[in-house]
């Protein structure tokens, strides 16, 4: 194990959330890494931690491709149900916890940047996209003697820490930024990686215990409040307005000639 998994390894155990951790040099993906490693250990501890540090078929939302160099955190961390609250009406909400966490831990680092979130599943930093979030569930049967499933939930993150922009496709490099480009400086991946788990545990458990200030928080760094959006819906339908934000269920409140659309599911083409 190379040194600096080694010594993030020791301390993320250290903390005691995260119980497993698998290091990758290089994978297709850490998301379809965890699946295999659930379907080979399905009684492995939760939550496991799953991290590469190159990807070679890394995937967003709509199975689009990922570009995953070297110098971008990638990670997939496998959550029990029981980390999430108890009514399962609020699981949608993962997304976007998960998000403001990634927000949350960023600005520490960016104190005179403006770290935003786009919905559902986007973070951004002056005007560019900085981080991504893919929410998958996997059912899996905990011992060869269940005869039922349980569900885990699979959180992938990909946040741009120390990226060449150089080697990277044209249209990602016009719309993409990373944390060593914000400030002027490259920065430890191990040390983002321990505050961003450090901050995703004190987020997920608040929520998990009905806090909703979490809520407040995201409505006030919304990329989309007060611009005219385009929004693509499930199966084929695209929809135009001006966005009003959130509502307590975390759907995206958009006014149109039709009147307030609450929208569950979506992806935002376009906004001005």
């Amino acid at each position: 194990m190379p040194l600096f998994e080694r010594s993030a390894n020791d301390e993320i155990l250290g903390r005691g959330w995260v119980r497993q951790i698998e290091w990758f040099n290089e994978i297709d993906s850490t998301h379809s890494a965890a699946r295999r490693s659930l379907q080979e250990n399905p009684a492995c501890e939760l939550p496991c931690l799953l991290v590469a540090q190159q990807q070679t078929a890394g995937r967003g939302r709509g199975g689009r491709r990922w570009w995953s160099p070297d110098g971008c955190l990638m990670l997939t961390l496998v959550l029990p149900s029981q980390a999430l609250p108890e009514d399962s009406n609020l699981w949608s909400q993962l997304a976007l916890v998960t998000g403001l966490a990634v927000a949350r831990t960023v600005t520490t680092s960016l104190p005179n940047k403006t770290v935003q979130l786009k919905w559902p599943n986007d973070v951004y930093a002056h005007g560019k996209k900085l981080a991504g979030i893919l929410i998958e569930s996997a059912n899996v049967r905990r011992t060869q003697l269940d005869t039922a499933t349980a569900a885990c939930w699979l959180v992938g993150i990909g946040l741009n820490v120390n990226v060449d922009w150089s080697d990277a496709p044209r249209e990602v490099a016009s719309k993409a930024t990373c944390l060593s480009s914000l400030v002027s400086r490259p920065l430890e991946v191990h040390v983002v990686l321990v505050e961003l788990l450090d901050e995703l545990e004190r987020v997920l458990q608040s929520w998990r215990l009905g806090d909703t200030s979490w809520l407040s928080q995201w409505r006030d760094r919304c990329l989309l409040t007060g611009k005219v959006i385009h929004v693509r819906q499930p199966p084929e339908q695209e929809l135009i307005g001006v966005c009003e934000g959130l509502d307590a269920s975390g759907r995206l409140i958009v006014r149109n000639e039709q009147g307030v659309q609450l929208l569950s599911a979506g992806e935002v083409l376009a906004w001005q």
